[in-house]
């Protein structure tokens, strides 16, 4: 098992773990104030652990989905890693999303150019 962290901005610390005898990836971002803020974070969900009832609150895949756009070049290659997340939690989660207001949000946060080719790709819409 590998396991790093870093701290990308002050508002945010990412933990990144890889069991390759599992194939399991766990990318874990802990997010300050700035998130907290943002508005689609109200449809985070809590899960409890373990018999104490200790809360971890996750990311709705829409919350997800936006930070990985936001972390995604604007000329992605099919190779880079956030691209890949992007596309695989759009194909996993398709069907559930909100596209509309994924759309309206990716438009808002400067990321229109981007998300028609992540649909294509993750084969939620027609290439025109």
């Amino acid at each position: 098992m590998t396991s790093s962290y870093r701290i990308q901005a002050l508002d945010e610390v990412i933990f990144h773990t890889l069991d390759r005898a599992m194939l399991v990836e766990l990318a874990l971002r802990v997010q300050g104030t700035r998130a907290r803020n943002e508005p689609f974070f109200a449809r985070r969900r809590a899960v409890a652990l373990g018999e104490a009832g200790t809360e971890l609150w996750l990311a709705s895949a829409e919350d997800t989905i936006l930070d990985l756009l936001r972390c995604s070049p604007d000329r992605p290659e099919s190779g880079e890693p956030s691209w890949r997340d992007l596309l695989g939690v759009l194909k996993a989660q398709g069907p559930t999303l909100d596209l509309a207001a994924l759309a309206e949000e990716a438009e808002r946060r400067g990321r229109a150019a981007v998300w028609p080719r992540a649909l294509i790709e993750a084969g939620l819409a027609e290439p025109t």
